[in-house]
């Protein structure tokens, strides 16, 4: 059985200026880390110099808080395809090693892959594509490993804009082929919950390539706003020894104030997978 997983909230919850707020918040409920999607601080992720990366680090450690790991990796870069010519898959090679070294710097591990209209097969065969995924991801595992980071892979429904890897089987069959230790899965409960994926079964059936997890609900809306049973999930995350984060992902709230918002998520989540039952 494992210990208690940790849990960490990405900041795409709340609007930057709310960062001391949401930190404050958030340390009183028993959270541990905030998940960054880098382009809520900089432009470009890939340039950020070694010690303004460093330096944000210790603006959330003093706030308590450890940078658990990046999401939203391609945010603004609809340039940077997963299946374009030469050209284009080596820019994007670059950014995510680049990613990967502010990640690095910040003290992250996971790096989670999702951007759905960034990997379009377009006209490719699913065997096609995939062949040409597995060598491409580990290219870039191999050259983030020295780093001490992992890109996860997520599943994303059609209904998120995918044509690729769309489901939880498709993603723990790409991970297992690339069979990189720097490359890994991660289960993402809401678009899980949308492809009608039976959440608890997956947990079992990826356990030997797991390495991030993201509690969330379809369409990002507020945990608890589905009928998952969460505690359920926790328990089968415990019976595979699963010891990584696990992060909270939600949109801003735009009906009432958005740190009230993931305070109520953060409540349920530390209740549920924060210690067993």
């Amino acid at each position: 059985m494992g210990a208690a997983v940790r849990v960490s909230v990405s900041n795409i919850a709340w609007a930057p200026e709310d960062d001391a707020r949401a930190a404050d918040v958030l340390t009183s409920l028993g959270v541990e880390a905030v998940e960054v999607a880098p382009t809520t601080r900089w432009a470009d992720p890939a340039r950020v110099p070694p010690d303004e990366a460093r330096a944000y680090r210790a603006s959330w450690a003093e706030r308590g808080l450890e940078v658990s790991s990046l999401q939203a990796l391609l945010y603004g870069r609809d340039d940077l395809k997963l299946f374009a010519d030469e050209g284009v898959r080596t820019a994007l090679h670059a950014h995510l090693v680049g990613v990967a070294r502010l990640a690095a710097e910040l003290g992250a591990g996971p790096l989670v892959f999702g951007s759905p209209k960034n990997r379009l097969k377009g006209t490719l065969s699913p065997a096609e594509a995939r062949e040409r995924a597995v060598v491409f991801f580990r290219d870039v595992a191999e050259a983030i490993q020295p780093l001490g980071t992992v890109l996860v892979l997520e599943a994303n429904p059609s209904e998120y804009g995918a044509d690729f890897v769309t489901h939880t089987h498709d993603m723990v069959d790409l991970v297992e082929a690339v069979d990189h230790p720097a490359f890994g899965a991660h289960l993402d409960l809401g678009g899980m919950q949308i492809a009608g994926e039976p959440v608890t079964e997956w947990v079992a059936r990826s356990a030997h390539v797991l390495r991030h997890v993201h509690v969330s609900e379809p369409y990002l809306a507020p945990v608890g706003a589905s009928r998952l049973d969460h505690h359920a999930v926790a328990d089968a995350l415990r019976h595979v020894g699963y010891e990584g984060w696990i992060s909270i992902e939600m949109r801003r709230d735009a009906e009432r104030d958005p740190v009230d918002s993931v305070a109520d998520a953060a409540r349920r989540v530390v209740a549920a997978y924060g210690e067993p039952r």
